[in-house]
Protein backbone atom coordinates (compact mmCIF):
# COMPACT_ATOMS: atom_id res chain seq x y z
CA UNK A 1 0.00 0.00 0.00
CA UNK A 2 1.38 3.54 -1.06
CA UNK A 3 2.25 5.84 1.65
CA UNK A 4 -0.31 8.36 0.49
CA UNK A 5 -2.89 5.77 0.95
CA UNK A 6 -1.66 5.44 4.49
CA UNK A 7 -1.89 8.91 5.03
CA UNK A 8 -5.77 9.05 3.65
CA UNK A 9 -6.96 6.00 6.28
CA UNK A 10 -4.82 7.75 9.19
CA UNK A 11 -6.98 10.60 8.74
CA UNK A 12 -10.05 8.87 8.87
CA UNK A 13 -9.03 6.99 11.42
CA UNK A 14 -7.86 10.28 13.60
CA UNK A 15 -11.54 10.87 14.55
CA UNK A 16 -12.59 7.75 15.79
CA UNK A 17 -9.30 7.32 17.38
CA UNK A 18 -9.94 10.53 19.49
CA UNK A 19 -13.56 9.53 20.19
CA UNK A 20 -12.16 5.86 21.28
CA UNK A 21 -9.56 7.87 23.90
CA UNK A 22 -12.91 10.31 25.36
CA UNK A 23 -15.32 7.47 25.16
CA UNK A 24 -15.37 7.08 28.98
CA UNK A 25 -15.57 10.61 29.84
CA UNK A 26 -18.64 11.00 27.24
CA UNK A 27 -21.88 11.59 29.66
CA UNK A 28 -24.78 8.70 28.50
CA UNK A 29 -26.71 11.72 27.03
CA UNK A 30 -24.62 14.35 24.94
CA UNK A 31 -25.48 17.38 22.94
CA UNK A 32 -25.95 16.43 19.15
CA UNK A 33 -26.84 19.55 17.61
CA UNK A 34 -26.39 23.46 17.66
CA UNK A 35 -28.53 26.51 16.22
CA UNK A 36 -27.08 29.28 14.19
CA UNK A 37 -26.78 30.82 17.90
CA UNK A 38 -24.26 27.96 19.14
CA UNK A 39 -27.07 27.05 21.08
CA UNK A 40 -27.74 23.26 21.95
CA UNK A 41 -31.22 22.41 20.84
CA UNK A 42 -30.73 18.17 20.56
CA UNK A 43 -29.81 16.31 23.02
CA UNK A 44 -29.16 12.16 21.78
CA UNK A 45 -27.18 8.96 23.28
CA UNK A 46 -23.60 9.08 22.92
CA UNK A 47 -23.80 6.13 20.56
CA UNK A 48 -25.80 8.58 17.88
CA UNK A 49 -22.26 10.45 18.00
CA UNK A 50 -20.26 7.32 16.61
CA UNK A 51 -22.45 6.10 13.84
CA UNK A 52 -23.34 10.05 12.40
CA UNK A 53 -18.69 9.94 12.43
CA UNK A 54 -19.01 6.73 11.25
CA UNK A 55 -21.73 7.22 8.33
CA UNK A 56 -19.68 10.26 7.16
CA UNK A 57 -15.80 9.42 7.04
CA UNK A 58 -15.92 5.95 6.00
CA UNK A 59 -18.41 6.24 3.20
CA UNK A 60 -16.54 9.38 1.93
CA UNK A 61 -13.27 7.22 1.86
CA UNK A 62 -14.31 4.49 -0.24
CA UNK A 63 -16.27 6.63 -2.80
CA UNK A 64 -13.30 8.57 -3.61
CA UNK A 65 -11.38 5.32 -3.95
CA UNK A 66 -13.77 3.34 -6.12
CA UNK A 67 -14.41 6.31 -8.22
CA UNK A 68 -11.79 5.87 -10.78
CA UNK A 69 -12.41 2.10 -11.30
CA UNK A 70 -16.20 3.55 -12.17
CA UNK A 71 -15.25 5.81 -14.60
CA UNK A 72 -16.41 4.94 -18.09
CA UNK A 73 -13.62 6.86 -19.66
CA UNK A 74 -10.93 6.09 -17.39
CA UNK A 75 -9.89 10.04 -17.03
CA UNK A 76 -9.55 10.18 -13.04
CA UNK A 77 -6.89 8.08 -12.14
CA UNK A 78 -6.12 7.04 -8.50
CA UNK A 79 -2.68 7.63 -8.16
CA UNK A 80 -2.49 10.99 -10.34
CA UNK A 81 -1.52 14.47 -8.38
CA UNK A 82 -4.44 16.18 -8.55
CA UNK A 83 -7.16 13.08 -7.51
CA UNK A 84 -4.80 12.58 -4.23
CA UNK A 85 -5.00 16.19 -3.57
CA UNK A 86 -8.74 16.08 -3.88
CA UNK A 87 -8.68 13.48 -1.42
CA UNK A 88 -6.64 14.67 0.95
CA UNK A 89 -8.31 18.05 0.90
CA UNK A 90 -11.51 16.22 1.57
CA UNK A 91 -10.73 13.60 3.96
CA UNK A 92 -8.56 16.78 5.88
CA UNK A 93 -11.17 18.59 6.61
CA UNK A 94 -13.81 15.75 7.13
CA UNK A 95 -10.60 14.74 10.17
CA UNK A 96 -10.89 18.23 11.44
CA UNK A 97 -14.44 19.13 11.50
CA UNK A 98 -15.21 15.37 12.83
CA UNK A 99 -12.49 16.50 16.19
CA UNK A 100 -13.86 19.88 16.78
CA UNK A 101 -17.57 18.51 16.75
CA UNK A 102 -16.23 15.54 19.25
CA UNK A 103 -14.48 18.22 21.64
CA UNK A 104 -17.30 20.18 21.43
CA UNK A 105 -19.64 17.76 22.18
CA UNK A 106 -17.02 16.59 25.53
CA UNK A 107 -16.99 19.93 27.01
CA UNK A 108 -20.56 20.95 25.93
CA UNK A 109 -19.81 23.92 23.98
CA UNK A 110 -19.23 25.05 20.68
CA UNK A 111 -17.69 28.17 20.70
CA UNK A 112 -17.90 30.18 17.70
CA UNK A 113 -20.44 28.42 15.11
CA UNK A 114 -18.06 31.27 12.85
CA UNK A 115 -15.23 27.90 13.41
CA UNK A 116 -17.21 25.68 10.72
CA UNK A 117 -17.75 28.08 8.74
CA UNK A 118 -14.14 29.12 8.66
CA UNK A 119 -13.13 25.67 7.66
CA UNK A 120 -15.67 25.37 4.94
CA UNK A 121 -13.69 28.40 3.49
CA UNK A 122 -10.48 27.35 4.05
CA UNK A 123 -11.48 23.99 1.78
CA UNK A 124 -12.69 25.97 -1.17
CA UNK A 125 -9.55 27.78 -0.85
CA UNK A 126 -7.17 24.74 -0.69
CA UNK A 127 -9.78 22.78 -4.03
CA UNK A 128 -9.42 26.62 -5.46
CA UNK A 129 -5.41 25.61 -6.01
CA UNK A 130 -6.35 22.21 -7.71
CA UNK A 131 -9.10 23.05 -10.05
CA UNK A 132 -6.57 24.35 -12.51
CA UNK A 133 -5.26 21.17 -12.91
CA UNK A 134 -8.31 18.51 -13.02
CA UNK A 135 -8.34 17.29 -16.33
CA UNK A 136 -12.24 16.36 -17.64
CA UNK A 137 -14.24 13.61 -16.07
CA UNK A 138 -17.47 12.85 -15.05
CA UNK A 139 -17.23 12.96 -11.17
CA UNK A 140 -14.95 15.81 -10.01
CA UNK A 141 -15.25 19.37 -11.30
CA UNK A 142 -17.19 22.08 -12.65
CA UNK A 143 -19.38 19.53 -14.88
CA UNK A 144 -21.70 20.89 -17.13
CA UNK A 145 -22.95 19.50 -20.52
CA UNK A 146 -20.27 22.52 -22.43
CA UNK A 147 -17.45 21.78 -20.37
CA UNK A 148 -17.47 18.09 -20.93
CA UNK A 149 -18.25 18.34 -24.57
CA UNK A 150 -15.25 20.89 -25.39
CA UNK A 151 -11.77 20.12 -23.43
CA UNK A 152 -11.02 23.43 -24.19
CA UNK A 153 -14.31 24.56 -22.69
CA UNK A 154 -13.35 22.44 -19.73
CA UNK A 155 -9.80 23.95 -18.95
CA UNK A 156 -11.30 27.81 -19.42
CA UNK A 157 -14.01 27.06 -16.58
CA UNK A 158 -11.63 25.41 -14.33
CA UNK A 159 -8.89 28.03 -14.75
CA UNK A 160 -11.66 30.65 -14.00
CA UNK A 161 -12.94 28.26 -10.87
CA UNK A 162 -9.73 28.06 -10.00
CA UNK A 163 -9.66 32.40 -9.34
CA UNK A 164 -13.29 32.07 -8.31
CA UNK A 165 -13.24 29.83 -5.40
CA UNK A 166 -9.62 31.12 -4.17
CA UNK A 167 -11.12 34.55 -4.13
CA UNK A 168 -14.02 33.02 -2.31
CA UNK A 169 -12.38 30.88 0.49
CA UNK A 170 -10.18 33.65 1.34
CA UNK A 171 -13.38 35.91 1.85
CA UNK A 172 -14.81 33.19 3.52
CA UNK A 173 -12.05 32.73 6.11
CA UNK A 174 -11.30 36.56 6.72
CA UNK A 175 -14.97 37.54 7.22
CA UNK A 176 -15.52 34.74 9.59
CA UNK A 177 -13.05 35.83 11.92
CA UNK A 178 -14.38 39.20 11.99
CA UNK A 179 -18.37 38.88 11.47
CA UNK A 180 -19.37 37.52 14.56
CA UNK A 181 -23.14 38.73 14.29
CA UNK A 182 -26.08 36.03 12.83
CA UNK A 183 -26.46 37.56 10.13
CA UNK A 184 -22.97 36.07 8.64
CA UNK A 185 -24.79 33.04 7.57
CA UNK A 186 -26.23 35.42 4.74
CA UNK A 187 -23.05 36.57 3.64
CA UNK A 188 -21.90 32.62 3.85
CA UNK A 189 -24.41 31.54 1.99
CA UNK A 190 -24.61 34.20 -0.54
CA UNK A 191 -20.43 33.67 -1.34
CA UNK A 192 -21.00 30.05 -1.74
CA UNK A 193 -23.56 30.53 -4.50
CA UNK A 194 -21.86 32.86 -6.69
CA UNK A 195 -18.62 30.67 -6.41
CA UNK A 196 -20.85 27.45 -7.65
CA UNK A 197 -22.68 29.83 -10.56
CA UNK A 198 -20.28 31.98 -11.87
CA UNK A 199 -17.81 29.24 -13.02
CA UNK A 200 -21.33 27.25 -14.67
CA UNK A 201 -22.37 30.91 -16.03
CA UNK A 202 -19.10 31.15 -17.59
CA UNK A 203 -18.93 27.83 -18.60
CA UNK A 204 -22.33 28.23 -20.95
CA UNK A 205 -21.17 31.64 -22.03
CA UNK A 206 -17.99 30.21 -23.56
CA UNK A 207 -19.96 27.69 -25.44
CA UNK A 208 -22.27 29.87 -27.00
CA UNK A 209 -19.51 32.53 -27.62
CA UNK A 210 -17.83 29.89 -29.60
CA UNK A 211 -21.04 27.76 -31.04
Amino acid sequence: MKIKELLLILLLLIPLLYLAMIWGDLPREIPLHWNAKGEIDRIGDKNELFIVLSLINIPLYFILLIVPFIDPKKKVQLHSKAYFQIRLLLQFFMAILSVFIIHSTLVRSLGSPNIILTLVGALFFGLGFVFSSIKSNYFVGIRTPWTLEDPENWNRTHSLASVVWKIGGGLLILSSLIWKSESYIVFFIGVCVLIAMIPIAYSFWYFKKNS
